[in-house]
């Protein structure tokens, strides 16, 4: 889950309870006019540990700073994250959730915080604190209430745990790349783009299919971000010679068959976005991105008949060698390349 697709996200939520119209919070999204704290921490995580559980795998979106029913929106005490997440994970047994992405987000002049949390080890065991006379619980949400979870919720919670494939990063590499694009020969446009690929070896326990329209990544290079795509390969390929027996790439997306390697290539969107540049500046751009150490890719690849994705993430060192001239496409070359190679 993307930054811009988070703010997008709580925006036309927030916007709908603001109009009157039927909307707002939803089983992945929940409002809150502050943080957890005092004597509603416990009922908080409580409430967050059953939206997990009821999420099947998908991120939920916690929102600090909006009235749950009216959408106005109010400045939060200031909280210390690097303390106040931790102590909310001391409350769930064993397995805690991973904090993905945290998004302030400004709405009417006030700042709210966006949290996005992963719910893809459920069920998550919440500890009771107190004189009850159990101390653990599975909470699951029930419209806008909080329940313990029945087992048959529990069955469905583990049958999704155990369908997910695990996913090994074996290589990575990544370069920027320039094209010429159509226009006036004398002020030609340009797209500046990232291209790359991850060769990835996938255990599905069965078969899987990672949904083209589906996936999303970034690629964060000093300090901004751009989004991703998958490439897409024509209804004619439906075999691709290139890569296993076990592994099948189409238009619609990747089979994986059995335990298999297969290569992932993505692109992003232009980093000089819409941005009517002169050809000086754009070397500016060039001139800056090359000049960076590193570069961090993230992977989301959603398994269809799950609701569940795998997360992917890696930091790629710039690539000082010679090895750039390999890379072209269709006889542009790459401007500055970075790698990784996984630990044995």
């Amino acid at each position: 889950m993307i930054t811009g697709e988070i703010e997008k996200r709580v925006m036309l939520a927030v916007e709908a309870l603001q109009t009157g119209i039927i909307g707002g919070e939803d089983d992945l999204l929940e409002f809150k006019r502050d943080y957890f704290k005092g004597d509603k921490f416990d009922k908080g995580v409580r409430q967050l540990a059953g939206s997990l559980n009821r999420a099947a795998g998908e991120p939920v979106l916690l929102v600090f700073g909006v009235e749950d029913q009216t959408g106005k929106c109010y400045k939060t005490d200031p909280v210390d994250l690097n303390e106040w997440w931790p102590s909310v994970q001391s409350k769930f047994d064993q397995v805690s959730p991973e904090l993905i992405r945290h998004v302030p987000i400004l709405i009417d002049g006030i700042t709210i915080q966006a949290l996005a949390i992963s719910s893809d080890r459920a069920p998550y065991v919440f500890r009771v604190s107190g004189h009850s006379p159990h101390d653990r619980e599975i909470p699951i949400r029930e419209a806008t209430g909080t329940r313990s979870a029945h087992r048959d919720q529990i069955l469905r919670m583990l049958a999704q745990q155990t369908k997910m494939p695990t996913v090994d990063t074996i290589l990575g590499e990544c370069r920027l790349m320039e094209f010429e694009a159509f226009g006036d020969p004398e002020e030609p446009e340009y797209l500046l783009r990232f291209d790359g690929s991850f060769r990835l070896f996938f255990d599905p326990h069965g078969s899987a299919m990672i949904p083209r329209h589906r996936f999303t990544g970034t690629v964060n290079w000093g300090g901004q971000e751009t989004a991703l795509s998958l490439y897409s390969r024509s209804n004619e390929m439906t075999a691709n010679k290139r890569l296993p027996h076990e592994v099948i790439e189409n238009s619609d997306g990747i089979y994986i068959n059995s335990p298999s390697g297969a290569l992932i290539r993505f692109y992003s969107d232009s980093v000089l976005g819409d941005s009517d540049l002169k050809y000086a500046e754009i070397s500016a751009v060039i001139g800056r991105i090359r000049s960076l150490e590193s570069i961090s890719v993230s992977l989301n690849l959603p398994f269809a008949g799950t609701n569940r994705s795998v997360s992917v993430k890696a930091k790629l060192e710039l690539d000082s060698s010679d090895s750039l001239e390999r890379f072209a496409d269709n006889g542009v070359e790459a401007l500055a390349g970075w790698k990784i190679r996984a630990s044995n």
